[in-house]
């Protein structure tokens, strides 16, 4: 028979882990395995003077309404206007992160080799790494680029796979060896290639399993502000941390007027069984 009502034994609390990029610096290649069979393909805005990028809110998004009004009035120039932001497609994949490290026993912080050598002490100068044993960072992160390195991706994709009629991927693809990214250059000027390591082909799905690893929901990294939060960041120059702020101050608000609710509420319902009153009460919420 069910019960009226269970209560929990403890409190459960959901903690949010914030989600790791797969870096690219000249000197320093990483190996990682491609987990996913399909790119995820997202629209931003990047704010430069914040060094930030926003998810781009489509019909409503008050940036691109503005980059309307200034190509409309300066259709020869506009990407020279200030205030002119123009969205970017970038497209995100997860990746088992293989490459060697070292990693900091006291703050799990890893360290990779730049061009070829490992650092010797830790970035605070505490401890030594000397004597620690590199090993596979084996950690879930996200590789995040634009079109001309996915395109590269989708050519070795179709290279090193078998596919039906439909097209369906049946053997082999980008998933099932390891890729080494080289990167040369920075800033505008960075260039990174994707090189196959087609003889590491073996199932990394142990590895998952037995480190507890799970990819990112990719639909829902980015950074989504409202159309007025994106208004104050991109032309009022407000920071991040104060837009985080507000948002707290109206959560602590919100929170505050439903307990008021409540306990109104819970009044009026004391209110209906007073012992020795017989007259209807009428609850209004």
């Amino acid at each position: 028979m069910p019960k009226f009502v269970e209560f929990p034994k403890t409190e459960e609390f959901q903690t949010f882990e914030r989600p790791k990029y797969l870096t690219f610096v000249e000197g320093k290649p990483s190996i990682v395995r491609i987990l996913d069979v399909q790119a995820y393909h997202k629209k931003v805005h990047w704010i430069n003077r914040q060094r930030i990028s926003v998810l781009c809110l489509g019909d409503v998004c008050p940036i691109c309404a503005n980059n309307a009004k200034i190509r409309k009035e300066n259709p020869k120039n506009f990407r020279n206007v200030k205030g002119y932001l123009p969205y970017q497609n970038r497209y995100m994949i997860n990746v088992l992160d293989r490459t060697p490290v070292k990693i900091d026993e006291e703050t799990s912080e890893e360290y990779q080799s730049f061009k070829g050598e490992f650092p010797s002490v830790t970035s605070d100068g505490n401890r030594s790494l000397a004597n620690v044993q590199e090993v596979p960072s084996n950690t879930i992160k996200i590789l995040e680029r634009g079109r001309t390195l996915f395109e590269q991706l989708l050519a070795l994709h179709m290279e090193t796979g078998e596919f039906d009629d439909e097209e369906n991927l049946t053997s082999g693809g980008l998933s099932s060896f390891d890729i080494k990214f080289v990167t040369m250059g920075e800033g505008r000027d960075k260039v990174v290639s994707p090189i196959p390591i087609t003889p590491n082909n073996d199932d990394v799905a142990p590895i998952l399993e037995e480190n507890d690893l799970h990819k990112h929901v990719l639909s829902t990294v980015g950074l989504q502000l409202s159309p007025a939060e994106m208004d104050q960041v991109a032309y009022a120059n407000v920071p991040l941390s104060d837009i985080f702020a507000q948002r707290r101050a109206e959560d602590t608000t919100d929170s505050e007027s439903e307990v008021r609710t409540l306990s109104d509420a819970s009044e009026a319902v004391k209110a209906l069984f007073k012992e020795g009153e017989g007259d209807e009460v009428e609850v209004s919420y």
